[in-house]
């Protein structure tokens, strides 16, 4: 999503501080702007902080506070966050038990 030929934001929702801020630099050194968020309820506030102008979201399955499917739940029912994609990822070996 651009706002004339401005790239919106990625927010990217981590609990792993050196995950989180390796993804930031990549994501920086491309010249994608983008936002950290320590877990899903820090992510819903910074969501709801840029106002729409967030074009994806890279979400973490587990985290403490608020974990990725309580992220996603809450992100879906509220309207003007739900049409925001995600891409989920995690460090956990056995996704296809989850």
């Amino acid at each position: 999503m651009t706002a004339g030929s401005q790239v919106w934001p990625v927010l990217v929702v981590e609990d792993d501080h050196e995950i989180r801020e390796s993804l930031l630099d990549i994501l920086t050194d491309q010249g994608i702007g983008a936002v950290g968020a320590v877990n899903g309820r820090d992510g819903l506030t910074k969501l709801a902080a840029a106002e729409g102008h967030i074009s994806l979201v890279l979400l973490d399955m587990m985290m403490p506070v608020l974990d990725g499917d309580g992220f996603r739940e809450e992100q879906l029912r509220e309207p003007r966050f739900a049409g925001v994609p995600v891409v989920v990822m995690s460090a956990y070996r056995d996704v296809a038990s989850m």
